[in-house]
């Protein structure tokens, strides 16, 4: 195997590679040419921000390390088992905003997911897909879904 290459700008690489390997028979890809580009990362601002959920409750969460990490969400989503919402805190496990703005939490404590995009420096939109888990209740109680719910929060 066989890869290379260099920068062409600060911002930029070229080079080529190639492969070859024996697994019953010869597989030989040839000389490949590659290039890369770095992405330019949508700008986001660290702190709280806050929004609501498509029902109306409120939701918010915390960016912080120059906007390259999203760390607490916390707030309240409609579920399948009561009329009225249902509240939660969670936090994730430190999720890496990507430079085009996009991130997806898998969370712990009562919330399955908390994915979304930066559409600008101060505003995000995205989807939850919330998971109450009751306490210990005689009778016991289901857990209670939320479903997939969109979002939006501002800084």
């Amino acid at each position: 195997q066989r890869f290379s290459g260099r920068f062409t700008s600060p911002r930029r690489a070229t080079g080529t590679f190639r492969t070859r390997t024996t697994i019953g028979s010869l597989c030989d890809t040839g000389t490949k040419r590659w290039t890369a580009k770095a992405m330019d990362r949508t700008p986001v601002r660290d702190g709280t921000w806050r929004g609501l959920v498509a029902s109306g409750s409120p939701l918010s969460f915390t960016v912080s390390d120059g906007g390259r990490v999203l760390s607490k969400i916390q707030g309240s989503a409609p579920s399948n088992c009561t009329t009225s919402a249902l509240s939660f805190e969670a936090t994730s496990q430190r999720s890496i905003i990507a430079p085009d703005g996009s991130f997806h939490a898998p969370l712990t404590l009562q919330l399955g997911f908390f994915a979304g995009r930066f559409t600008a420096q101060t505003t995000a939109t995205g989807t939850l897909n919330a998971v109450f888990r009751a306490r210990a209740s005689v009778p016991p109680v289901p857990e209670c879904f939320s479903g997939i719910v969109p979002w939006a929060a501002a800084r």
